[in-house]
């Protein structure tokens, strides 16, 4: 019995060793530093991606320790401390106390305004993709760094701060209207904010007002009966993933309604078609948030999380980043917590309306509310990294 407390206590010190000297994250075949700010979620820190070792763990990563005893690359990477010899191939990588390394050989490596890119052993210019991870052609790099990736914030999070802000940020009802998939037609603009207001705070309000006059049904699928005059707006600024804009952060804190017959959401749809569709914020009668992402009507992942007094403030946050050619991966967050990747198989070049809207009944059940609801949001971000 000595003998077998004395292992598990051995066990237990190795595992907690690891998890304290651990500074990257092996998630699903890529590497990514460990975020040193935040204690969960993704992250952006010394211009690039990060994830919370909590986050790691919980999403099905490891933690693992990139220390070699010759230092870390600004890619996360530990240096290979025998250089060449630790790279028979020469391709610029090494295997050093059972992981990968990176070589000193230069050719290899381009240091891009701080972060270090593989350099394309495919292209000789311009930016490409290589061992599921963007690489840099040696002539680009060789040009200098003027194209750089540089975060830009397109809305900052004080756009409901007055309407002369908010007029020019975002536009009245849906893209392509008032009407929907519920019961309640939107009505807003410049000179009617009825349903659609702002409070002090940088408070946006969304209100859905109980109509007892007929307007007859929903210009749009299924048609339904409209018995509520409600508020949607979208931003001026589209979604668009591609190699100029590989990284976008989308985020807001909400009051959401969640009784039967309320159906708030904050969204990502498509400009050309539909879908894609991005699901940050959806309430449908209940306290279970849905995050869905939809690659095709039938094609959709989805990850329900129930919510504690979603009628209090709480941050809803997607991470979108390119991953190829042609896909993306969505990560989900309430409150900096992690709940889900999702991908987004074909998304890259397809533009996105970000949509915040109070619908009611519909999916979300009926009869609804027979009073005035309302759907308050603060501090929406909209945010993405630029290589030119």
């Amino acid at each position: 019995m000595k003998n077998l407390l004395s292992s598990l206590a051995l066990l237990i010190l190795a595992a907690v060793s690891t998890s304290v000297s651990a500074n990257q994250c092996d998630w699903y075949g890529s590497m990514y530093p460990l975020c040193t700010t935040q204690s969960s979620g993704w992250g952006w820190e010394s211009n690039q991606s990060c994830i919370a070792a909590t986050s790691c763990t919980s999403g099905g990563g490891s933690l693992t320790n990139a220390v070699s005893g010759c230092g870390i690359t600004t890619s996360g990477y530990p240096q290979c401390c025998n250089g060449s010899a630790s790279d028979p191939d020469g391709d610029g990588w090494g295997w050093e106390n059972n992981q990968s390394c990176v070589t000193s050989k230069p050719s290899t490596a381009c240091n891009w305004n701080g972060i270090n890119y593989p350099v394309c052993t495919g292209s000789d210019s311009g930016w490409g993709w290589e061992s599921n991870q963007s690489c840099i052609g040696k002539s680009l790099c060789a040009g200098g760094n003027d194209s750089a990736p540089k975060w830009e914030s397109l809305i900052d999070g004080n756009s409901f701060s007055n309407y002369s802000t908010f007029e020019k940020h975002w536009n009245y009802l849906y893209p392509w209207g008032s009407d929907h998939n519920g019961t309640a037609r939107m009505y807003g603009s410049s000179a009617n904010h009825k349903q659609i207001y702002l409070e002090n705070g940088n408070v946006l309000v969304l209100k859905a007002t109980p109509v007892s006059a007929t307007e007859g049904k929903s210009k749009a699928d299924p048609y339904l009966t409209i018995k509520y005059h409600s508020g949607a707006i979208h931003a001026k600024t589209q979604v668009l993933v591609n190699d100029q804009y590989p990284n976008w952060e989308v985020r807001g804190e909400f009051q959401a309604p969640t009784s039967k017959g309320t159906w708030p959401a904050f969204w990502l749809t498509g400009a050309w078609t539909w879908p894609p569709e991005l699901d940050i914020l959806e309430f449908k009668g209940s306290a279970t948030n849905w995050f869905n992402t939809f690659r095709t009507s039938s094609d959709v992942s989805t990850t329900k999380v129930s919510v504690s007094s979603p009628n209090n403030w709480h941050k809803y946050r997607a991470w979108i980043t390119k991953v190829n050619s042609t896909d993306v991966d969505v990560h989900y967050y309430i409150d900096e917590t992690w709940y889900a990747v999702h991908r987004a198989t074909g998304f890259v070049g397809k533009p996105m309306w970000v949509i915040i809207n109070l619908q009611m009944e519909g999916s979300a059940g009926a009869p609804g509310p027979t009073s005035d609801t309302y759907y308050r949001a603060r501090n929406v971000y909209i945010g993405r990294t630029s290589t030119h």
